[in-house]
């Protein structure tokens, strides 16, 4: 799908995603197809300043080389376990944070 969509073929997807939408937040009658820093872009070619912020990584801003590095890195290695099974990325990032963690003035390991 290419960035320029004519306005049937998007008002085509939005209809559908509406059709399977939760309803809990009110749909913008805007399909955003790319994004890079700061900036997204409509299926019509329009560009916008992104001032919704995102959620975790995307607060670096949309196509972060860093971040689609470091996603494409794991994703090579390993895409998903569930909490219950302790991964060497998951424990090599917590770590740093566990001085600050309750568990650690108990002595508690679980």
């Amino acid at each position: 799908m290419g960035v320029h969509m004519v306005r049937e073929d998007w008002q085509t997807l939005l209809e559908a995603e509406l059709t399977l939408d939760t309803g809990v937040y009110t749909k913008h009658h805007l399909l955003l197809v790319r994004g890079q820093g700061a900036r997204v872009w409509d299926a019509e070619g329009n560009a916008y300043i992104d001032c919704v912020g995102g959620y975790g990584v995307a607060n670096l801003g949309h196509s972060n080389p860093e971040v689609v590095e470091a996603v494409k890195r794991q994703a090579e290695t390993l895409m998903s376990m569930p909490q219950t099974l302790p991964t060497p990325m998951r424990g090599s990032s917590t770590a740093p944070w566990f001085p600050c963690s309750p568990l650690s003035s108990t002595g508690s390991s679980r």
